[in-house]
């Protein structure tokens, strides 16, 4: 079995930068050991991260691992590298939840929308879009995803209790205005619980 070089540097570094999401605040040593790779690969994507500032230091662990030398610095998940907006869109309201990639609450904001069409509704995410404040992270809006309550098969809307989406394509218009992926997740309605 051949395996491409950089197919294998692509996972040792989702490897990596998991296992710091995971573990963090973690050393160097610990991720090589947690992983089963070598301490210069680990090394050299830890500085690679580290460069797009997808990790960052937290200092010298307090205590040496065993005995005397040097302290290990360990590295974490950089939480401020940016933010995901995420929509859900029920029969009654527009609910927005703006969250730092860890998922704490950065913003949240909710909107009336019975009765209204889905082309009105898409104007109200814009315009909660546009009103949110300047966050102070690293490289901004990074992803949107919006729920709905409905059925939705292979990232596209077949129906909805609730709104006539009438064919729009939500994911792609929102790519294309933000830049940024877009996910289309289904939420159960009350009647699909039971």
């Amino acid at each position: 079995m051949i395996i491409n070089k950089d197919v294998m540097r692509d996972h040792n570094e989702r490897s990596v930068l998991q296992a710091i999401v995971n573990h963090g605040p973690i050393s160097r040593t610990e991720v090589s050991k947690l992983l089963g790779l070598n301490k210069v690969t680990v090394s050299d994507i830890i500085g690679s991260l580290t460069e797009r500032k997808l990790v960052t230091s937290q200092g010298e662990a307090r205590a040496a691992a065993s005995g005397s030398g040097r302290r290990p610095e360990l590295v974490a998940y950089n939480v401020t590298y940016g933010y995901v907006i995420n929509f859900s869109i029920s029969g009654l309201t527009l609910e927005m939840l703006v969250t730092q990639l860890d998922g704490r609450a950065l913003e949240y904001g909710e909107s009336p929308i019975d009765n209204l069409t889905v082309h009105q509704i898409v104007a109200k995410m814009e315009e909660m879009i546009r009103q949110l404040p300047k966050f102070k992270v690293d490289n901004g809006l990074q992803a949107i995803s919006i729920a709905i309550f409905g059925v939705v098969y292979q990232n596209e809307i077949i129906s909805s209790p609730f709104v006539d989406f009438e064919d729009v394509d939500l994911v792609g218009h929102f790519k294309q205005r933000y830049h940024v992926p877009v996910i289309r997740t289904c939420l159960k309605s009350l009647e699909q619980q039971y």
